[in-house]
């Protein structure tokens, strides 16, 4: 991962199996530490053969195709959920490709309003409209930086904000600039932007792009561990989900090591 943090959430207690004495995840190695591994041990990737589980990340194992999300590097969440509720919740068609096109405003949709609060884009609120009565239907938002964070959760409290989701990610730019991430040798922060939005530009271009539910090897996965039901099984429900709680520290306030 590009994200540091991934290693304190998969150290949280909640993803330990009491029963089978192991963690949910083993090791968490960033995107930074994974290239300095494998320069140290003279490893280069065009020179290794390819996994047998490459062919869950590309749209055409012939081609070597490599999968995408349809939104930014934050994974794509915002685009698919919207996209998936219009679809269940009013009947409205409209493409997780068609909500990222319209979210960078690359390609304008008649059911889509994009507003960049301040201008910012890390900062967008995504609105989809009701095509017989042009009233909003879903609101959502993306929000990258802690300060823009603290912004919104300020209009949130204050009632001046009603959001139905919103996508987060605590570094601006989302995920390309994780604190994991591969730098550039230049640290200029000029040096520094444009590998950004040259990572960001190389990552929403991805030539092949696939709902994750029509996922030949994908659907084989799900039903072979949750049965027929599939993701709507209670096992899929307890497996895949998760409620989010805050961790206190506990810290020692006479700062003695006893």
């Amino acid at each position: 991962m590009m994200c540091y943090d991934k290693k304190l959430e998969a150290s949280r207690d909640d993803f330990y199996n009491d029963i089978y004495k192991t963690r949910d995840v083993d090791c968490v190695v960033t995107t930074g530490e994974l290239d300095r591994m494998l320069s140290e041990a003279g490893i280069s990737l065009a020179n290794v053969a390819e996994s047998g589980l490459d062919s869950l990340f590309k749209g055409d194992p012939a081609q070597g195709r490599l999968y995408s999300s349809a939104g930014t590097s934050a994974g794509g969440g915002l685009e698919y959920v919207m996209s998936y509720a219009a679809r269940v919740l009013f009947g409205i068609d409209i493409s997780p490709e068609q909500v990222a096109a319209a979210g960078r405003e690359e390609v304008p949709h008649s059911l889509i309003e994009v507003k960049a609060v301040r201008n910012q884009s890390d900062h967008r609120e995504i609105t989809l409209l009701d095509p017989a009565t042009r009233q909003p239907c879903l609101r959502f938002a993306a929000v990258y930086g802690f300060r823009h964070l603290q912004n919104l959760v300020r209009k949130l409290k204050s009632g001046r904000s009603v959001l139905h989701y919103v996508e987060v990610a605590a570094c601006p730019n989302a995920c390309s600039n994780g604190g994991g991430q591969l730098q550039p040798e230049d640290p200029s922060p000029a040096a520094k932007k444009r590998w950004v939005a040259e990572t960001e530009r190389i990552y929403v271009t991805a030539d092949a792009y696939e709902l994750p539910e029509i996922n030949p090897a994908l659907r084989e996965l799900i039903y072979d561990w949750f049965g027929p039901e599939g993701l709507d099984s209670q096992l899929a429900k307890q497996a895949l989900h998760t409620q989010f709680h805050g961790i206190v520290a506990k810290t020692n306030p006479l700062g003695v090591t006893w």
